[in-house]
């Protein structure tokens, strides 16, 4: 996929776009991590060891740097500014090479934009000058149905971040892994006796 058309300038290498539409071309992209976060499960009497249970997903917030935007983003981050309705969009972060192929994509689902800083309006021009942006992404909606915060990747051939799964209730996941330990202790005590 070939994605110069009215590409800005060589360093502008990171792609933002919702939809079909481009709506932002910049120049550097932070924060696109995913962090399991652990419950540490302490059993009665076991003072040796406690067990570390998987706990849920959370993405962080992604960061573009020192770019040029479409009047649609500004548009988009406006929107819900009074009545605190963000509308959140399936978007797409695209990584170019030096020939302008799309090197790694990623795809953020129910995104919307948590700040924009550093605005300047150029008046011959139809974009806006952005020092950054920053999107929150996961959680309720997403255009597809797809709720839950995923954040995926379709990185043709190297450094995906897989699809994450929606977060693990903790509360009912110990009390399962309870049950489970206290019905075997109960089945060795009972082997141990006889």
């Amino acid at each position: 996929m070939t994605t110069t058309s009215g590409w800005p300038e060589a360093s502008h290498r990171v792609v933002l776009t919702i939809g079909d539409e481009i709506v932002g071309w910049f120049s550097e992209c932070a924060g696109l991590t995913i962090e399991r976060r652990v419950e540490e499960f302490r059993e009665g009497g076991v003072n040796d060891h406690q067990a570390v249970l998987p706990g849920p997903v959370h993405q962080g917030n992604v960061t573009l740097r020192r770019g040029l935007a479409s009047p649609t983003l500004w548009q988009w981050f406006l929107a819900g500014s009074y009545d605190a309705k963000v509308q959140r969009q399936n978007v797409t972060i695209t990584f170019l090479d030096g020939q302008g192929e799309a090197a790694a994509t990623w795809n953020l689902i129910g995104a919307y934009p948590r700040k924009v800083g550093g605005v300047s309006l150029g008046a011959s021009e139809n974009q806006i000058a952005v020092e950054e942006v920053e999107l929150a992404q996961g959680g309720e909606g997403g255009g597809d149905g797809a709720g839950g915060g995923e954040a995926g990747g379709e990185a043709p051939e190297g450094g995906a971040i897989p699809a994450a799964k929606p977060p693990v209730d903790i509360e009912k996941l110990a009390g399962r892994v309870y049950c489970l330990l206290s019905k075997e202790l109960r089945i060795e005590r009972d082997r141990l006796v006889w």
